[in-house]
């Protein structure tokens, strides 16, 4: 078993470490959570599981914007690091996974200013593509505050001085995004940025 894609996923954490365990040397993870109330439980409980794969894991695809997580006074404990991960080229992260945000970046984009760990310094140095998946602001469906996100501007200052496998990064939401000084940055480095508009297939009742 080499690729183990898991879509609508309503497993707790603890269920998807399992699984992920009794694998041996994966080279492809997806796991896209659909609904689930998961206060006891964090993106970092994740990480170990994950770890196992770290010479094989080629793309890792994570999505808990779904996952209801006990936000309290403090971000949840983010997934972790995955620079030592050889293999991986591919990530597709969402922000409560990568950053530990339960609140949307698009709407408090200054709340990670202070924090330990910078973006580039939790991907993988062999990282080729990246994709950042947004939470939604559910208020408007239009958004243009990327440009005042502190963790964006300091992935763009480090993309600059480093990380030279890195070709095409991404910031997908359901929202319309804009963020035109960010984007004029990064034509400074050799990465193609690009702003993406998901489509939202959720079911309207």
């Amino acid at each position: 078993l080499q690729r183990l894609d898991i879509t609508e996923c309503l497993l707790r954490f603890v269920e998807a470490v399992e699984i992920w365990t009794a694998c041996e040397n994966l080279w492809h993870i997806t796991c896209v959570w659909a609904y689930l109330n998961c206060v006891v439980e964090a993106p970092s409980d994740l990480y170990d599981a994950l770890l196992r794969h770290r010479k094989t894991l080629q793309t890792l695809h994570l999505d808990m914007r779904h996952v209801r997580l006990d936000d309290g006074f403090n971000m949840p404990q983010r997934l972790g690091t995955l620079q030592p991960f050889t293999a991986l080229e591919t990530l597709s992260l969402c922000e409560m996974t990568l950053l530990g945000n339960v609140q949307p970046l698009v709407v408090f984009p200054d709340q990670l200013f202070g924090s330990q760990h910078r973006i580039t310094e939790l991907l993988p140095l062999t990282a080729q593509n990246f994709a950042l998946l947004l939470l939604a602001d559910k208020s408007d469906m239009t958004t243009d505050c990327l440009d005042m996100s502190f963790s964006l501007w300091h992935f763009v200052d480090d993309c600059k001085r480093c990380y030279s496998q890195l070709k095409e990064v991404s910031v997908k939401s359901l929202n319309i995004l804009s963020a035109p000084d960010v984007t004029a940055a990064f034509k400074d480095t050799d990465i193609h940025f690009k702003l993406v508009k998901e489509r939202d297939v959720s079911i309207k009742c």
